[in-house]
C-alpha cells in the first residue's frame, strides 16, 4: 500500500480536524509576550572580569564592567579568540622562546672560547636569542663555503664521478 504525498492521516477518533484560518480574521488578538533578548555569549572575558568573575560584554577597548568600575580593561585573548586558544597561542611562544634560548645557551657551552665571547657581546649589545642563532648558523655556512672555494675540486686525491644532471660529485 503505497501513500501519495498528499494523503493526510486522519486524526484519532477523539479528536476533530482543524480547518486553517481566514486570512482575514485572526482572532481574538493574544497579548505579546515581552521576549527578552539573550546577551551574545563572548568568546572570552577581560582580566578584570575573570579576576571579579563578572559577566563581560567584550566590548573594545574597554567592556562596559571596567567602565563601570574605573579599571583598566585588558584582553589577552583576541576578538575572536577564546581563552584557551590564548593560552595555547601563548605557550607555543613561550615554548618557542624557550627553545632559543636553550640553543643560544649550549653555542655558549661548546663553542670556542673567542666565538662564545662574541656571542656574550651579542647578548649584552640587546640582540635577540633569534636573531644570534642567525648569525652563528649563517656564519657557519659561509665558513663552510669559504672553505669549500679555498680548497677547490681536488681531483688529484678524489675520483669524481658524475651524476645523473652532468654534474661533477665528489664520493
Amino acid at each position: 500500500m503505497s501513500r501519495k504525498p498528499t494523503d493526510v492521516p486522519a486524526p484519532p477518533p477523539s479528536l476533530r480536524a482543524l480547518l486553517p484560518a481566514h486570512p482575514q480574521s485572526r482572532g481574538p488578538e493574544l497579548p505579546q509576550r515581552h521576549v527578552e533578548l539573550k546577551r551574545k555569549r563572548q568568546a572570552a572575558a577581560c582580566e578584570t572580569c575573570r579576576e571579579h568573575k563578572t559577566k563581560c560584554d567584550g566590548n573594545r577597548p574597554s567592556c562596559t564592567a571596567c567602565l563601570r568600575r574605573g579599571s583598566e580593561c585588558k584582553f589577552e585573548a583576541g576578538p575572536k579568540e577564546t581563552h584557551s586558544q590564548a593560552l595555547k597561542r601563548k605557550f607555543d611562544s613561550l615554548q618557542g622562546k624557550a627553545s632559543s634560548l636553550q640553543q643560544v645557551y649550549d653555542l655558549l657551552r661548546t663553542r670556542p672560547e673567542d666565538e662564545a665571547w662574541s656571542i656574550f657581546r651579542w647578548i649584552r649589545d640587546g640582540e635577540s636569542p633569534e636573531s644570534i642563532l642567525q648569525f652563528v648558523h649563517h656564519g657557519d655556512l659561509l665558513l663552510q663555503l669559504s672553505l669549500l672555494a679555498e680548497t677547490g675540486p681536488q681531483t688529484d686525491r678524489f675520483t669524481s664521478t658524475s651524476d645523473a644532471r652532468g654534474i661533477d660529485a665528489i664520493p
